[in-house]
């Protein structure tokens, strides 16, 4: 009995080999394609994050480039109300002191 039940134990084994084996071979392959894929995945965020950087970098110069624009255009306007703000200033202080003609005159031109 021992040796009907060591010969049925080889092939049990044997058996268990060929399907262990097979499995192994089948899951190294699965793994090496998911490692080619991810790699793959991977190549492919890199170029999406440059191409992600260069659009920031494109749009912060458009929008850096539009503020000084901007900004240049503020402090144009500002000064010409400053300007006319002290020439009315001035009037005002000439209006405060004149009189008869010079003073309608003034007041023409504030208006």
């Amino acid at each position: 009995m021992p040796l009907v039940l060591q010969v049925i134990i080889t092939i049990i084994g044997a058996f268990l080999s060929v399907i262990l084996t097979k499995f192994l071979i089948t899951n190294g392959r699965a793994i090496a394609e998911n490692g080619r894929a991810i790699a793959e995945n991977g190549r492919a965020i890199a170029e999406t994050n440059a191409e992600t950087r260069k659009a920031i970098a494109e749009t912060s110069a458009e929008t850096r480039k539009a503020i000084a624009e901007t900004s240049a255009e503020s402090r144009r306007r500002f000064k010409e109300v400053l300007e006319r703000f002290d020439e009315r200033t001035a009037l005002i202080a000439r209006l405060i002191v004149a009189k008869g003609e010079e003073r309608k005159e003034l007041m023409e031109r504030l208006a």
